[in-house]
């Protein structure tokens, strides 16, 4: 089984226990934490979580955070600049979860179709 590095998408719907990621249940969650913020902001906004509920997840998930090198701000943000055009419109959580996940040799776990013509992503919906 290959190690991923999960964005928003990927957490939710793991959290939701979606079939597409029920196989996925006992494989390590690694994230960033831009990831997290944005996983909280779709759970609060969509899922009608509490920001409570939210802020526990959130301190669960940045366990699975791994240190943040500043480098990888800047090369997600060089990143994010030569990958944008009009259909593909990357957030910056992601920009920064693709970069990280190439740069630890994990592959970039989302449902986000955008990634899809990109090495090292798993899609799954």
């Amino acid at each position: 089984m290959n190690d991923y590095l999960w964005d928003s998408y990927a957490l939710i719907e793991g959290l939701k226990g979606s079939a597409a990621y029920s196989e996925l249940e006992s494989a390590p969650i690694i994230t960033t934490p831009f990831t997290v913020m944005e996983t909280c902001h779709f759970l609060q906004k969509d899922l009608d979580y509490s920001p409570q509920e939210s802020a526990d997840i959130a301190l669960d998930l940045m366990e699975h955070a791994p240190p943040l090198d500043g480098r990888l701000l800047s090369a997600a943000a060089t990143w994010r600049l030569e990958h944008a055009t009009r259909q593909r419109n990357y957030s910056y959580a992601d920009a920064l979860g693709y970069v990280m996940a190439r740069c630890l040799g994990l592959t970039f776990l989302t449902g986000d179709r955008a990634f899809e013509s990109l090495p090292g992503v798993e899609i799954r919906r």
